[in-house]
This record gives structure tokens, sequence and C-alpha cells, in this order.
């Protein structure tokens, strides 16, 4: 004789009330004992979200108030600082998709991370090219939340996608920023960039493009004999704009101005983020970077 062995069913009744009670009453332990932790520096990122932001729809206003064509394809947020694949002023091949990441404002919580070492009212260094502008935003974001005092020098050329058209270099899209009061500095000097930072391989009118939005944004050239040669102009425009301070907090890079990295294979052996011991290795040729860890 066989018996049947009792198996409770999850279809009664009574087993979905006892769920249905049960669960209320571990949601209810959950959210009484809910605790709001927050990341160091909470406030300052979340200002510098938003301030990336301002920066984004400021552009975008702009660029199609003076009626310059947006790739609904490469930009699909049609923020208008993707640039072309090539123009006269591209210097090397860039991708694409590095180009579209990085309109994200929420990497300007990351420069904040990074940049909180440093206190209000610090000088900093601060290299950069025309290659990603949307980086360039999201660190200007950070410095100007965390109320430092950057003295940047730009190589204006651009990668593919960048800031690469003729009419709207980095230097035309800082001028924006603080014509609507949104930006209170900007690049102090510029260079070519490119190849030895003198843009070789650029035609004469690519060339004389980058001079010229230099010009109307009253940005002054670097422009050197050879690459070493511009690495001494960088270094002694960055001792010029210390002023009286003793030495600056930090020297930011973003990007592969070879001026800053010394050389390609160099940009490639840095580490990206907070860099300590530069100076303690041996590179192939010395650009600031290196020469500011000293």
């Amino acid at each position: 004789m066989y018996r049947r062995m009792y198996r409770p069913s999850l279809k009664s009744g009574w087993s979905l009330i006892i769920l249905f009670v049960l669960s209320i009453v571990l949601y209810l332990i959950a959210s009484s004992n809910y605790v709001e932790i927050r990341t160091d520096n909470y406030e300052e990122k979340l200002a510098a979200v938003n301030l990336m932001q301002d920066y984004l729809d400021t552009l975008e206003a702009e660029i199609l108030a003076r009626g310059i064509e947006i790739d609904p394809i490469n930009d699909p947020f049609q923020t208008g600082i993707i640039g072309q694949r090539l123009s006269s002023i591209t210097t090397d091949r860039g991708l694409l998709s590095e180009k579209q990441a990085a309109i994200n404002p929420n990497i300007a919580a990351i420069f904040v991370e990074e940049l909180s070492r440093a206190r209000k009212g610090d000088k900093i260094a601060v290299g950069i090219t025309g290659s990603n502008p949307a980086v360039n935003l999201a660190l200007y974001a950070a410095i100007s939340t965390l109320e430092l005092d950057p003295q940047i020098i730009v190589s204006l050329s651009s990668a593919s996608y960048g800031a690469n058209r003729e009419d709207l270099t980095w230097l035309d899209m800082e001028s924006i920023l603080k014509e609507q009061g949104l930006l209170k500095f900007g690049s102090k000097y510029a260079s070519i960039g490119g190849s030895e930072d003198r843009g070789i391989g650029l035609s004469d009118f690519g060339i004389q493009s980058l001079r010229e939005a230099m010009s109307r944004n009253g940005v002054p050239l670097l422009l050197g004999s050879s690459l070493e040669d511009n690495v001494d102009l960088h270094m002694k425009a960055y001792e010029e704009l210390l002023g009286d301070s003793k030495r600056y907090r930090l020297f930011v890079n973003v990007g592969a101005g070879l001026a800053n990295v010394g050389s390609g294979p160099n940009a490639r052996l840095i580490p990206e983020g907070y860099n300590t011991k530069l100076a303690e290795r041996n590179f192939e040729k010395e650009g600031v970077m290196m020469k500011m860890a000293k």
C-alpha cells in the first residue's frame, strides 16, 4: 500500500497570502534601515556634471544658430561637437566611438575625483588638444567647480571627429562659453599640434586656418623649429604663467599632444589617471609631462 506524500503548492490561496505578507514585512524592514551613502565630494561632482551639461546645451544652440551642419549619424545626440572625418586641420585618424562616448556629463565627476587633490585657488598646468572636445568640457567643468586656477596651452589641430572644423576649433568653443558667461578662463597659448607639434603634413590652408583661429580668439601662437624647441617653448610659457607661485600643484594632460607626452610611444606607455612616478621612468623623449614631474 502506497502513501501519497503531501507537497505544498504555491498555487494555493494561503501560500500566496503568506508570501505577500512576508514580502511586505521584508520591504518595511529594508525601508526602515535605509542608509544613504554619498561619495566624497558629492556636491562638487553633481555641480560639475550639471555645468558640463550647460556647456553642451549652450554649444549646441550656438552651433545651430550659426547654421553649422550637424551629422545625424555620427552625432546622434545632435551636440554639434562631433567633427568631420577629414578636414584641413585634421592631423590623425581618430575613433568616432571615443568621441561619442565622451559626450557624457558624468565624466566631469571623474575629473572632480582626480582634481580634488588640489585646493581652491591652486594653480594647475593644463595641456589639451582639439581632438576630443567633450573630454575638455568635462575637465573645464571640474576645474570651474573646484575653483582652481588653470594655465592652459592647447595643441589646436585635431584628430578625426574632434574640433576639426576650420570655423569651429576648440578656441572657438571656448569663446562661445565665455561670451555666454559659463567660462571664466581659457587657453593662454596655442600650438599647431600634429607631427612635431608643428603640423607637419597639414596643407598651407590648414596651417593658415589654425593661425586665423588663434588670431580671432586672441590666443598667441607657440611655434618652434623642432619638437624639442616646442617643448622648451611650452615650458617657458608655463613658467611665465606661474607668476609668483612656487610650483604648479598638478599638471593635467588630455590627449596625446607631442609637446606634452614627448612621442607617440610615450603616449601609449603613460598610465591613465593620477601619476606620481613619471620622473622615475626613462622615456625616449621627454615632453612637458616628464619635465613637470621632476
